[in-house]
């Protein structure tokens, strides 16, 4: 992010947050020429979902954008899309593509996400005003598939959503990630990913009703398909 081109580096504003993490060394962030980099952190480790909060709760940027601290940007031209396309328009959310890295047999390789991803929260912007006109807010109670709640529901309450077809992200594969610790048993907790939908579809009562029926059957035909 420190080797940005074609941005105006005093519009980016970097907060680090230390999920059970209170003491962290800042000398490294303090040798970047042009970024300022604060900190934060808290006891207790309360999940990424928590820490995302945190962060929107630091920052007053105009657009916000999460960053995983073991993934990188794709190239010193990650940022100026976005850029580009908030000088034509106060877009809700800004989505650009990734490319997640997997393991397999022969190495690893490299897939791009969809051009409409509605599920990762990595290479988009969500408008800071917009978040606070609908009250999003990353979910205090879900420790996964948090992204699935938050990102959801700020897409499919959009009415202004900008797709780049720039990859500007990658998500790096770790063994210890959240998806992949012991042995991919994230994928096993059936209970946590109904009660993230579960809290979904209460907001969307709440502030969409009309689409509500529409998305609980299209939710349903996809657990159908799986099982």
């Amino acid at each position: 992010m420190n080797n940005q081109v074609g941005v105006n580096f005093g519009q980016i504003d970097v907060q680090l947050i230390g999920d059970g993490i209170t003491d962290w060394d800042l000398t490294q962030y303090q040798l970047l020429a042009n970024l300022t980099v604060r900190f934060y952190g808290y006891a207790d480790s309360l999940g990424a979902g928590y820490a995302r909060q945190a962060g929107l709760q630091r920052t007053s940027g105009r657009y916000v954008m999460f960053l995983d601290a073991d993934d990188v940007l794709q190239s010193v031209f990650a940022l100026k899309p976005f850029f580009d396309a908030v000088s034509h328009g106060n877009h809700e959310v800004i989505i650009a593509r990734y490319l997640q890295q997997a393991r397999f047999p022969d190495g690893m390789h490299y897939i791009p996400s969809h051009p409409h991803d509605w599920k990762s929260p990595v290479a988009k912007w969500f408008n800071r005003e917009y978040l606070e006109a609908h009250d999003l807010k990353w979910h205090p109670e879900l420790r996964i598939f948090e992204d699935t709640y938050f990102v959801g529901l700020a897409c499919e309450l959009a009415s202004d959503i900008v797709y780049l077809d720039d990859s500007v992200y990658v998500w790096l594969w770790n063994p210890r990630s959240t998806v992949r610790k012991d042995n991919r048993a994230f994928d096993h907790q059936l209970d946590e990913w109904a009660k993230s939908h579960r809290f979904f579809f209460e907001t969307m009562r709440k502030q969409a009703p009309q689409y509500v029926a529409r998305d609980f059957y299209g939710t349903w035909r996809t657990c159908s398909s799986m099982s």
